[in-house]
């Protein structure tokens, strides 16, 4: 290769001897000379790889021994060094914005409004950020540091191999295992949840409400006046695949809906829950972490087991599975009293609790009103199954799993004949196999062409 460089009238220099090969002065010597610096140089590297290598295997060794010295100062943004002890500490100023992260979470805002809502209350980012960004947001919540936990890699290659066990309070814990669950329990259920992110939660029902013509979302759509915001079928609108865009006047389909669920949909979970209810949680959170770290490592122990006969592995494999069956059995009587615990609440008790909640939706303070509907948002996902906004009968279905009840465009609950009425004619429209077009033109179904509201 130097010899095709230098050929083509390139000079290639090394600092090691000073020399420099160009064409004319390239012989068989010069080849040899550079062949013999190339092997001791990776012979070099090698031995430095090795070292380093070593040094960090012995660093794991020690924190798997429950060392608690660390053995490197870049940690989460969270966490800092005593220069004392060496030791993990926590940096407060810091800790008190990952919990009021984890607390947004759980009150059901997304990682998009949790960083607007850091960066308009002027709170200070972390490193050369200008400002909080939703990435960041979501690597602070995905993060198990910040329950203290620390799973250990080492590099193959490119790619980084996770090895050993998670050790378990390596790191002191900003937040506890119940809050990180419920954190994540609120991110899975808003997984694949569509709509636009806006400045406040503008449509309660993103994700949620599909166009009984074609299926696809019904997008929001403000008209700018007080009063005149609608849901459409996203695919009409775009003229794709869908011949109708009827509107369906969303603050009213809101204020039908919530009327009918909110009672429902919002449990203790969404409010400021009970000491007592809270510290049983915790416990139930922590009991649920050890069983999964249980049988974790009982699963590792049968995989060696398969590969080697080892009575000792045997042994602790039965020692294992008796552990986490008791832990099981602390967990089941945890969650009954749960479920005593929750059941103190009284109904009057609860129904303050929601019409505060409304009260908040309307605020003037945006990130009350914010907080609220986000809240709100979260729970009416948790209740109801699917919204229908048939094009046709210009009917909304409400699945909430057990019972179905049905509203007009304008969110006015139709009575049963009515409901039943608009189905069986959409029903056998679909049935003779009509097409939109042909049905479109029904004499009792004739509204909701394109473009008419």
């Amino acid at each position: 290769f130097i010899s095709r460089l230098t050929n083509h009238g390139v000079a290639v220099a090394t600092i090691d001897g000073d020399r420099v090969y160009k064409r004319g002065n390239f012989d068989l010597g010069s080849l040899i000379e550079l062949i013999v610096k190339a092997q001791i140089g990776h012979e070099e590297s090698e031995k430095k790889s090795q070292r380093l290598a070593a040094a960090w295997a012995q660093k794991r060794q020690r924190a798997s021994s429950g060392d608690k010295r660390a053995p490197t100062r870049r940690c989460p943004a969270w966490i800092g060094v005593d220069d004392e002890t060496g030791e993990y500490v926590l940096r407060q100023d810091r800790v008190t914005i990952v919990q009021r992260i984890f607390d947004l979470a759980t009150s059901g805002q997304g990682k998009y409004l949790i960083a607007r809502t850091l960066n308009m209350e002027g709170v200070p980012a972390w490193g050369r950020g200008k400002g909080w960004h939703t990435s960041y947001i979501q690597k602070i919540l995905a993060s198990r540091a910040t329950v203290g936990e620390f799973q250990q890699h080492r590099k193959v290659g490119r790619k980084r191999i996770a090895e050993g066990e998670v050790l378990q309070n390596y790191f002191p814990a900003a937040i506890d295992h119940h809050t990180f669950s419920r954190a994540q329990a609120d991110r899975q259920s808003r997984t694949g949840m569509s709509g636009r992110r806006g400045k406040r939660v503008s449509n309660l029902l993103s994700g949620i409400a599909k166009c009984g013509a074609c299926g696809a979302p019904m997008t929001f759509r403000n008209k700018g006046r007080v009063g005149e915001q609608y849901l459409v079928c996203d695919a009409g609108l775009r003229g794709q695949a869908c011949e109708f865009t009827v509107h369906f006047n969303y603050p009213k389909m809101e204020t039908g809906i919530i009327d009918r669920t909110l009672h429902l949909a919002l449990t203790e979970r969404h409010f400021a829950a009970p000491v007592q209810v809270r510290n049983i949680e915790k416990e139930l959170a922590d009991q649920k972490q050890i069983h999964l770290q249980l049988e974790s490592r009982k699963k590792r122990l049968i995989e060696l087991l398969s590969r080697f006969e080892d009575e000792t592995v045997e042994d602790q494999v039965r020692q294992i599975a008796g552990e986490a069956s008791a832990v099981k059995a602390t967990i089941t009587n945890l969650e009954g009293q749960l479920v005593r615990a929750r059941g103190v609440v009284s109904p009057k008790e609860n129904i303050s609790l929601i019409r505060r909640i409304m009260s908040s939706m309307h605020s003037e303070d945006q990130t009350e009103s914010t907080t609220a509907r986000a809240t709100v948002q979260q729970a009416l996902r948790s209740l109801i199954k699917s919204i229908i906004c048939e094009p046709v009968t210009q009917l909304v279905s409400v699945d909430l799993g057990e019972e179905i009840f049905c509203l007009d465009r304008h969110g006015t609950l139709q009575n049963k004949n009515g409901h039943e009425l608009g189905l069986s004619i959409l029903l056998a429209a679909r049935e003779k196999g009509w097409i939109v077009k042909e049905y479109m033109d029904h004499p009792a179904l004739g509204r909701g062409r394109r473009g008419e509201k």
